[in-house]
């Protein structure tokens, strides 16, 4: 089986002195291999055949049987590094905290601990009332248990 730790340092050897970074890798014991990429200025679909050849070259596959599985970390999946955060800067995230309470709001900035968010009502409500007017906040990562950023059109 393929170490993961020995693909940890493949793959950094790849993203050495960019701005792209790897946001989850899993390697099962049937040897399927899945990395999930992202980047500052995103994460195309060129990288990622890029980095799958990259990886590629670094294994053997005569003494390695594995599946590879490169790809983008897309829009609609839920956000899991403090760099995610940061990237998204002035677009609207839907949060839902450890104890179920949902905040929506436009990311401000965000740093190793948390994000700034200044709120912004529910979908389908208009602002008006002094409950409803946009408040800047700070969420620190630990209250945080599902954060998606939500498509504008």
């Amino acid at each position: 089986m393929v170490k993961e730790e020995l693909l940890r340092e493949i793959i950094e050897r790849f993203t050495d002195g960019t701005d792209r970074f790897l946001v989850e890798l899993s390697v099962t014991s049937s040897g399927q291999i899945t990395v999930l990429m992202d980047g500052d200025s995103g994460f195309t679909i060129a990288d990622c055949t890029r980095l799958s050849r990259h990886i590629e070259q670094h294994l053997d596959r005569d003494t390695e049987d594995y599946s590879l599985e490169v790809a983008s970390y897309g829009v609609g999946n839920p956000l899991l590094l403090p760099r995610q955060y940061a990237k998204n800067a002035g677009r609207l995230l839907h949060v839902t905290t450890h104890e179920q309470e949902v905040i929506r709001g436009r990311i401000k900035g965000a740093d190793e601990t948390g994000v700034d968010l200044e709120t912004v009502p529910p979908k389908g409500k208009k602002g008006g009332s002094k409950s409803e007017s946009p408040q800047n906040i700070r969420l620190p990562y630990t209250s945080i248990s599902k954060a998606v950023i939500e498509v504008e059109f």
